[in-house]
């Protein structure tokens, strides 16, 4: 039987954020387009970065509920501690390094455009958190780990806003061959292997 493991459990649509009934067919999949291409190459560059996050400490703290810190490293080094301290803003950074700071700054504005910094930053607690669940389902002898992603909305209705998705959780499986049949079954809307030593494929879109 595949192990499985919840990232966080299926939430209502808030206020004010459309659902995917509420765009066109259309700028809906051109909007699912753009995302794919965003996640596949932050996922790439993420696992194969000299840059890093460790000691990641989530909090049930703020009016989010999603307080967190973390340290960024750079080739082994520790150049940066973070927080974020759950209250709806973006993370507070203190480098140790103004040229490291540029260099962190440019390099989020180049993969995520106006999401910038931040985007950069989770991409790389997403990679860490993804990473652990793996290290913990290979222990148990099941070393590829499959995230799903389903029940996916849209920010707002403007044409430039990404997709995101309401239900995220990971099954892990014993062999590569097995993902197909379990991404079929789960009817995953996008989904992202891996493996013992990182990222095995991109993130893949359905549909």
């Amino acid at each position: 039987m595949p192990q499985t493991e919840m990232l966080f459990s299926p939430v209502a649509v808030e206020d004010g954020i459309g659902s995917a009934e509420s765009l066109t067919d259309k700028r809906f999949r051109e909007a699912k387009e753009r995302e794919a291409v965003r996640d596949q190459r932050a996922s790439e560059v993420t696992a194969r970065s000299d840059w890093a996050v460790k000691n990641v400490r989530t909090l049930d703290i703020g009016h989010e509920g999603g307080a967190l810190t973390c340290t960024l490293w750079l080739d082994g080094k520790r150049v940066a501690e973070v927080e974020d301290e759950g209250m709806g803003g973006g993370y507070n950074y203190h480098f140790t390094d103004k040229d490291v700071e540029a260099k962190f700054y440019a390099e989020g504005q180049k993969f995520h455009g106006k999401f910038g910094t931040d985007c950069y930053l989770a991409s790389f607690v997403d990679f860490y958190e993804s990473m652990k669940i793996q290290r913990k389902f290979s222990r148990k002898g099941y070393p590829i780990t499959v995230m799903i992603q389903k029940d996916v909305a849209g920010w707002s209705l403007k044409e430039d806003e990404d997709p995101y998705f309401h239900d995220t959780y990971y099954i892990a499986v014993r062999e590569r061959k097995d993902v197909d049949a379990l991404v079929k079954t789960e009817k995953a809307e996008a989904y992202t292997v891996y493996g013992a030593t990182g990222l095995v494929s991109e993130v893949k879109y359905n549909g």
